[in-house]
């Protein structure tokens, strides 16, 4: 079975939310999983201060794949704010080296410039379109224009099942997850206790709970980091 590489982006503040992401795709996959957690502060010393007020380290962390893994081979990127209900290892079988980058088509009319859903992407860190991708590049590049893919012709980029970044008011909701991206709503946000806050919520409450332990009245699990 291929190497399967992984890189999580710490997309929330809350540190349990990347330890119930990293847990899921752990207890789901079918073999060992290789996993980089990609702190905010890393990224900022890759890539020095953004062009613009959206270009965070947050934001730009997931176009440094290609250079990160030397750019060679595939890898994936995860943002912290995922849980997954499926083996990572189907969404790796779905990479096609005709492409790029491949990720779930963005909802029509909810970001006009955005092509692909930026929360989970496959990476073709060989292709050559990607070799501009230098942390340098990255840091000078306007983020609207990052998350366009604008240096990718179209027929680089490839469409990935929407099943794998499911999002309450943006997907079906008749379809079976495969990995749940939870935005706007966070159920470990605080008073999030009631599973109600956002559909699937209870399910990352029961992952937070095989960590943590049982949650406290605010939400938190008893062994949570401060």
């Amino acid at each position: 079975m291929d190497h399967t590489r992984i890189y999580v982006g710490w997309d929330c503040h809350d540190p349990r939310a990347l330890d119930v992401c990293l847990f899921s795709i752990q207890r789901h996959a079918s073999d060992l999983v290789e996993i980089v957690s990609l702190k905010p502060k890393a990224v900022s010393a890759l890539c020095g201060p953004a062009p613009d007020p959206e270009g965070t380290a947050r934001a730009r962390a997931r176009f440094l794949i290609p250079a990160l893994n030397g750019f060679t081979g595939w890898a994936a990127f995860v943002s912290s704010d995922m849980l997954f209900q499926a083996d990572i290892y189907d969404l790796w079988r779905l990479r096609d080296d005709r492409y790029a980058v491949m990720g779930v088509a963005a909802e029509s009319g909810a970001e006009p410039e955005a092509i692909l859903r930026s929360p989970l992407l496959l990476w073709n860190c060989g292709h050559a379109a990607n070799r501009t991708l230098t942390a340098k590049t990255v840091a000078a590049t306007a983020a609207a224009r990052l998350d366009r893919f604008a240096w990718l012709p179209q027929g680089a980029i490839g469409e990935l099942p929407s099943a794998w970044c499911w999002r309450e008011g943006a997907s079906d909701p008749d379809l079976v997850p495969k990995a749940i991206e939870f935005a706007p709503e966070k159920p470990w946000a605080e008073g999030a206790e009631d599973a109600e806050i956002c559909r699937y919520a209870d399910r990352w409450q029961g992952e937070a709970v095989r960590i943590f332990g049982p949650l406290a009245p605010d939400g938190r699990g008893r062994a949570a980091r401060a």
